[in-house]
């Protein structure tokens, strides 16, 4: 099996995701990271199943992803499959793939899988090394379960009830938002050292660097991943900026072989904050692996 993967990822988690799929799907299996300097699409004759992954925004897709895939190429019944990550288990993010599903539906494709993981959050709050290392855990067992159904041919039906995921379309004021606000972005001089990693890593390549000012344009889709890896802090991401802003790598996988960081539980503050998310979605996972005998591996 031949396996074509697309991805958007801002800070990494989406990219992970998308590695660990691709690590337990068998056959050949190519990335394709969607930014905003892709110019042609691979050919998608040669492949047999595609995939869509990236991190909800709004309970929706970014803005761009869903730009992107309306350059897909009419199909006669090819099957792709879609993933997301997220800091959050609520239900309300299991429908962000619906506007995706139903346009490449229409150009005769057929969905076959849909799947949520949960991952640290890069802005509202930052999870603690033990919440992060639990969620990578779960991720790599998940993407091992869903890719061996997509080896396996083991593909569901993927429709959606009418009025589940109603507020989708609602929420999705995001994306102008996106756009609008990218622009109130600002670099703190008195912290920046010029080093131009915003401008060299954002995906859209919506920062520039001209006359000795950092000028943040219009394609913003708000990935944080300029206000996340700056090394110094210096990026004030507009509204953002204060409780919600988030900054340095988790190292996710450095701490799932670190045996001093443990795994968090349900006596965790985390947690138990946000029991009732979290004690579903893990307990639907442990579920899930259980039917495949996978286990949970770390150190």
């Amino acid at each position: 099996m031949k396996t074509l993967i697309f991805y958007f990822s801002g800070t990494g988690n989406t990219r992970l995701v998308a590695n660990e799929i691709k690590n337990n799907l068998i056959g050949e299996t190519t990335l394709f990271e969607i930014k905003n300097d892709n110019k042609e699409l691979p050919s998608f004759d040669e492949y047999d199943l595609i995939g869509i992954g990236y991190p909800i925004h709004g309970f929706n897709s970014p803005w761009f992803v869903y730009e992107f895939i309306k350059r897909f190429p009419k199909v006669n019944n090819k099957h792709f499959f879609t993933f997301q990550s997220s800091g959050e288990a609520h239900p309300a993010n299991n429908y962000s793939a619906r506007k995706i599903i139903h346009h490449l539906r229409k150009k005769g494709y057929i969905p076959v899988q849909d799947f949520h993981y949960i991952m640290p959050y890069n802005m509202i709050f930052r999870h603690t090394s033990e919440m992060a290392k639990l969620f990578y855990v779960y991720v790599k067992a998940l993407a091992k379960y869903n890719a061996i159904r997509l080896n396996e041919h083991d593909y569901d039906v993927v429709k959606y009830k009418w009025y589940k995921g109603w507020h989708t379309p609602i929420v999705r004021i995001e994306w102008p938002f996106a756009k609008i606000h990218g622009k109130l972005f600002k670099v703190d001089k008195k912290k920046c050292i010029n080093c131009k990693t915003c401008v060299k890593t954002c995906p859209m390549n919506n920062i520039e660097y001209k006359d000795g000012k950092y000028i943040f344009h219009a394609k913003c889709v708000l990935c944080m991943r300029c206000s996340f890896y700056c090394p110094k802090e210096a990026i004030k991401p507009g509204i953002f900026n204060g409780k919600w802003k988030i900054t340095g790598s988790y190292n996710l996988t450095k701490i799932i072989d670190d045996p001093s960081v443990r795994l968090a539980n349900e006596n965790d503050k985390q947690y138990k904050k946000r029991i009732l998310c979290y004690k579903k979605y893990f307990k639907n996972a442990d579920a899930l692996l259980a039917s495949k005998n996978i286990p949970l591996i770390y150190k």
